[in-house]
C-alpha cells in the first residue's frame, strides 16, 4: 500500500472542489507563442483542461485539450494563428471532468505589445 505524504494545505481534492489557482501568460518574443503556467488545486482524479486563446474580436486563434492531466502544476507552449497578433487577447481555462460535466472556466487577459521581425 503506498501512502503518499502531503503538506495539510496541499490535501487532494473531490473532483467537484478542484479549482484553477494561478495562471502566467508570457509571449515569446516572436509574438507568435505564448508560455503557458497552470496550476491547479491538488486532485484525487485527474482532471480534463481545455485552453484556448481569442483575439480581440473573439476569434480563437488557439485551442488544446488536455485530457487527464496527471500533475496540478503544468508548463505548455501554445503556437497562434494568423498574422496579426499584437493586442490584448483573451486565454480561456475550462476545468471538466467526464462524469461531473464543468467545474470552472475562468478568463484571463495579456498583451502581446510587438512581434519580433514587425
Amino acid at each position: 500500500m503506498e501512502l503518499p505524504f502531503v503538506d495539510s494545505d496541499q490535501v487532494p481534492l473531490q473532483p467537484e472542489e478542484v479549482r484553477i489557482q494561478a495562471v502566467n501568460v508570457e509571449p515569446y518574443p516572436d509574438g507568435r507563442r505564448l508560455r503557458l503556467e497552470i496550476e491547479l488545486t491538488p486532485f484525487q482524479a485527474p482532471p480534463n483542461l481545455e485552453v484556448w486563446v481569442e483575439n480581440v474580436d473573439g476569434e480563437r486563434i488557439a485551442h488544446t485539450n488536455i485530457i487527464g492531466t496527471t500533475t496540478p502544476q503544468m508548463t505548455l507552449t501554445m503556437h497562434l494563428k494568423g498574422k496579426n497578433v499584437v493586442g490584448v487577447h483573451r486565454l480561456w481555462l475550462l476545468l471538466s471532468y467526464e462524469e461531473e460535466g464543468e467545474i470552472e472556466r475562468r478568463p484571463f487577459e495579456f498583451e502581446i505589445l510587438e512581434a519580433a521581425g514587425e
